[in-house]
This record gives C-alpha cells, sequence and structure tokens, in this order.
C-alpha cells in the first residue's frame, strides 16, 4: 500500500479550507472554497496494511463533505471478515485497533441503530472518541492530580495520539472490556449471530469503519466536548436488559425520552474533581439523538447538528432538525463563511 501518509498528512491535504472552531468542533469553511480536489489513485488500507490478505476485502466511500464542508472523498479498504468472526473477549487482547472499535460500536451503539439513526456516525466516533479521550490526561485528568489512569489507558507514548500506526495500539489496549461492557457482549463478540440481517449488519460496519477512520487521522477534533464516558442506550444498572429497564441513570436524572431504541446517547466529561469521592465530577457535554433516517450528505450537515444541537438532554428540537438550510446559514454565519 503505497501514498497512505502522504495522503493523509501532508501540507497539501492540510491546507484544504479555512478552518473555524465551532463549539470545539473543527470544521472546514465551505463557502467559496476553491482549494482543489486531490485525486484519489487507489483506496486506502483501513490501517496501513496489505489488503491483499484480507479474508473478505471491501471497499468504503468516506465523504468528508458532511463533517467538514469540504468535497473530499476517502477510499477506504477493510476486512469484513475480521469485524464479523465470533471470538472471546479475551481473544480482543492483540486485535488491530480498527477491529476493537468497529466492536465496541456495534455493541454500545447497536447495529440496526447505527444504520437507521440519521446521527448513527457520530454515535459511533462519539463512543470511540471517549476512548481516546481516556489515553490524553489533558481531558480526562485536567487539573494534573495524581490520580490513576483507567487500566489499559495509561498515558500514550509521545505521538501516539497523532501517530495513526501508534495510535491503533494504543486505542485496543484502552477499550478494556472490563470498562466497555458491552465487549463482553454477544452484540461485538458474535455479530451474526445478534444481528441476522447481513445488509444492515455489513452497513453498521461501514459506518463504524466510516467513523473509525475520522477517528484515526482525527479529520474533524472531538465531537463529544471532551468526554470520558456516556450513557449508554441501555446503561447503568439495567445494562443489556429489556427496554423498559434502560437508562435509570441517577446523575443526571431520568433521561427524557430514553429507550434502548429511540433515546438520546449522553455524553460526560470531567469537571472538577472532588476529594472525597477521588474522582472528577462529570458534566453532559455532548448529546446525540435518534432521528430515523438517511445520514446527511449535504456540506456541513454534520457540523451544522452538532452546532446547533446544545448539551441538553431535555432539548426536541425536531424542527430545527429537520430544517438544515436553517442550520447551515447559522454555522456559516459563525464561521464567517
Amino acid at each position: 500500500m503505497t501514498g497512505h501518509a502522504l495522503h493523509r498528512h501532508s501540507p497539501a491535504r492540510r491546507a484544504l479550507g479555512a478552518l473555524a472552531v465551532l463549539g470545539g468542533l473543527f470544521v472546514a469553511s465551505p463557502a467559496g472554497s476553491t482549494a482543489p480536489h486531490l485525486a484519489l489513485p487507489q483506496p486506502f488500507s483501513v490501517d496501513g496494511t496489505d489488503p491483499t490478505a484480507y479474508g473478505t476485502p471491501r471497499t468504503l466511500r468516506v465523504d468528508l463533505a458532511p463533517w467538514t464542508g469540504v468535497a473530499e472523498v476517502d477510499l477506504v479498504t477493510y476486512d469484513l471478515e475480521a469485524a464479523l468472526r465470533p471470538m472471546r473477549a479475551r481473544d480482543l487482547d492483540g486485535q488491530p485497533g480498527w477491529v476493537v472499535a468497529v466492536r465496541l460500536a456495534l455493541s454500545e451503539v447497536g447495529a440496526g441503530r447505527l444504520v437507521d439513526n440519521r446521527w448513527g456516525t457520530v454515535e459511533a466516533l462519539g463512543v470511540m472518541q471517549t476512548v481516546r479521550n481516556r489515553l490524553d490526561p489533558a481531558v480526562w485528568n485536567p487539573e494534573g492530580l495524581d490520580v490513576r489512569p483507567w487500566p489499559g489507558c495509561e498515558p500514550a507514548e509521545p505521538g501516539a495520539l497523532t501517530d495513526p500506526s501508534g495510535f491503533d495500539a494504543a486505542f485496543a489496549a484502552c477499550a478494556d472490556p472490563d470498562q466497555y461492557l458491552g465487549l463482553r457482549l454477544p452484540r461485538a463478540l458474535r455479530p451474526r449471530a445478534t444481528t441476522r440481517d447481513a445488509e444492515t449488519l455489513t452497513a453498521a460496519v461501514d459506518r463504524a469503519v466510516e467513523a473509525w477512520w475520522l477517528l484515526r487521522h482525527d479529520l474533524v477534533g472531538d465531537i463529544t466536548g471532551g468526554a470520558t464516558s456516556f450513557v449508554h442506550r441501555c446503561g447503568g444498572t439495567a445494562y443489556g436488559r429489556p427496554t423498559q429497564y434502560c437508562d435509570r441513570d441517577p446523575d443526571p436524572a431520568d433521561i427524557e425520552g430514553a429507550t434502548s431504541h429511540t433515546g438520546p446517547l449522553v455524553f460526560k466529561g470531567p469537571t472538577v474533581y472532588a476529594p472525597d469521592k477521588r474522582l472528577y465530577r462529570m458534566q453532559i457535554t455532548r448529546v446525540v439523538d435518534h432521528e430515523p433516517g438517511l445520514a446527511p450528505t449535504r456540506p456541513g450537515g454534520v457540523a451544522s447538528y452538532l452546532y446547533a444541537r446544545p448539551p441538553d438532554v431535555a432539548w426536541r428540537g425536531r424542527g430545527v432538525l429537520d430544517d438544515l438550510d436553517a442550520l447551515d446559514a447559522l454555522w456559516r454565519a459563525s464561521s464567517g463563511g
């Protein structure tokens, strides 16, 4: 595989568009952009390995326009069989980072929700981002105190968070099944047994791989606002139980409208350290809604939603969500585009 590092790290690639910061999300302004689109001579491997060795190679089209506002497409090849073959939880140790990330998304978001939710890829990326944030002391330990990191999430080697190759191993180690309990469930370990619809499952893996690609190459920044955890769609003491037991989280109180299939996914990040509890107090940093429909394709569609959607679990602005023209105008005006 040639050209991988050049494609994602060349000065020409980094120079595309003027960057604006919208609520922590880095968005390339599409207004009046004349930056040339760089041709893609061949698909890129999901992790830099040789795709000819893949058991079931599949090439995914990753459209960056909804995320960045710039018309760019990456073609990413991955091994579908590696993402779906049955394994035990202990077998995750030593797996490539992207395989762990995909199974994390399948378990914590769910294959059906990944595909059915307009913002399914946003959810997957957010869940993966919490792993990355647990590797970064500046995020999970903002006061720089002498506190222990999560198991497996010791501060990454210098450069690991910016070098894709080093990041793979760090991510896989930090995504500990004893912390991300979904990695111990059949959704992660035997995906085909829990999602019998092969078309849905493949589409869900595609979305998870897209999220991994965005994360691995830091193409959109931290969409969670510094989250290190999230309220699972069926979380807390109700983990893995039927819908009626879902999301009984004492802090915050029960999340309005939350169910295992259609409730919001709520991300939380650290604020101030509480010495009496020996941990950081948490606050809601990002909420991602369940909005049935196709993933946005228009430039800036995801960025507009993330910018305009406040971290308030009671917010139900479905009319605003449907009016992407208004959202697009809002973030363009804020970025000076």
